[in-house]
């Protein structure tokens, strides 16, 4: 009788070296590079951030040192876009790279270092350690509470040749230092706050209801759906302080949680509408969640329960989580954004439905994909929320 194998969850687990998180914690930037001896400072920062009051500040307190400030990149970075900062970043000869902004300014951050140690090609020998060992080093300080591409080992860019997103991988990607600031969200709009947090909570609630997700994740994800519950209204329509601190600090954590449980159609769809209508990903991953829910509630019905319970949502049934994010799209006026800019716009379902059936959001999404029409059918009823 064959003795039977046991398999088991193995994670090799990745993450910034130090992380400073709280009000005004900004200020220890300039002891970071004081202290590794940094001198010529090539900051990617997003246009936006730079025109603020934490974006100013940052300035004034560099002041005095070699600085760069480059902000050629758009909302969904392009490669054509990374390879100008590249040509910046060698001519200005950094000696570290640092990314103010939201996920575009720190996935275009990591492009461009790969670019300079890996003669301007994406493809990766992982198990050549050049890279790693030659990679310039990393500070990123995040301005939304969305992506968590400041604990991330992964990179995403835009392929406008093929119009098509491309998710780059290494773990050079993941910076040594992360400075949390809330400070930094204080200027963001009603709707980037939620657009941010959406993107937030679809990662919570995608990592719990993953196919691929064990005990010990949901250990995690069950707190970061309680708090989500309880701040993320209170961040999008009253920007309380601690509830902005709360959601930032929740992008970080269940962003280290899913290179290894994976995503759900839900973030498999919304990129490559995104490379098709280059709108914010926030956005668009809100927009696709409830219908990606509703389509995964027979496969996993009890996990979306438990997640309705521990975000105290104000509907009942399986629906119930789908019903609260449409409300905050709808309330925030997300849905009404999203509606001015897709009009007249030629959405080709078809094309953005087949390219998402090849995401690596495919294995871990709850309910078995058969087609690409399925997919092409939940992008169908997402757009359908534009009409209200």
């Amino acid at each position: 009788m064959r003795k039977k194998e046991l398999t088991h969850a193995c994670w090799e687990i990745c993450t910034p070296q130090f992380v400073y998180n709280g009000p005004k914690s900004i200020h220890n930037l300039k002891h970071i590079l004081q202290k590794e001896s940094l001198e010529r400072l090539f900051i990617i920062i997003d246009p936006k951030v730079a025109q603020t009051q934490f974006g100013k500040d940052i300035k004034n307190s560099l002041e005095g040192m070699q600085t760069f400030y480059w902000s050629e990149f758009t909302t969904n970075p392009t490669i054509e876009q990374a390879k100008k900062g590249t040509e910046r970043l060698r001519a200005f000869q950094g000696d570290v790279l640092i990314a103010i902004g939201g996920g575009s300014a720190i996935d275009v951050a990591k492009i461009i270092g790969l670019f300079v140690v890996n003669h301007d090609s994406l493809s990766i020998d992982h198990t050549n350690e050049t890279i790693h060992d030659n990679f310039l080093p990393f500070v990123a300080v995040p301005t939304t509470c969305g992506t968590g591409a400041e604990c991330s080992p992964y990179a995403i860019i835009k392929d406008c040749s093929m119009v098509k997103k491309l998710a780059i991988e290494s773990k050079s990607f993941i910076p040594k230092y992360v400075i949390l600031d809330p400070d930094a969200l204080q200027s963001l709009s009603q709707e980037m706050i939620a657009a941010t947090g959406l993107d937030t909570t679809s990662h919570a609630i995608e990592v719990h209801i993953s196919r691929q997700s064990t005990p010990l994740v949901r250990l995690s994800t069950c707190s970061a759906l309680v708090f989500l519950g309880k701040y993320l209204e209170k961040g999008i329509y009253q920007k309380e302080p601690e509830a902005l601190e709360v959601l930032q600090d929740i992008a970080f954590t269940t962003r280290l949680l899913y290179p290894r449980t994976g995503l759900s159609i839900a973030h498999g769809l919304s990129h490559p509408l995104g490379a098709y209508t280059d709108l914010h990903h926030g956005m668009l991953v809100g927009l696709v969640m409830p219908a990606a829910l509703r389509f995964n509630a027979p496969a996993c019905r009890a996990l979306l329960d438990e997640a309705a319970s521990l975000l105290g949502v104000p509907y009942t049934g399986p629906d119930g989580v789908a019903q609260w994010i449409e409300d905050i799209l709808i309330k925030s006026t997300i849905c009404d954004h999203i509606h001015k800019h897709f009009k007249g716009m030629e959405i080709p379902k078809k094309s953005i439905a087949k390219q998402a059936m090849e995401s690596s959001s495919m294995c871990s999404n709850p309910r078995i994909i058969e087609s690409y029409q399925e997919i092409q059918d939940i992008l169908q009823q997402s757009l359908k929320l534009l009409e209200l």
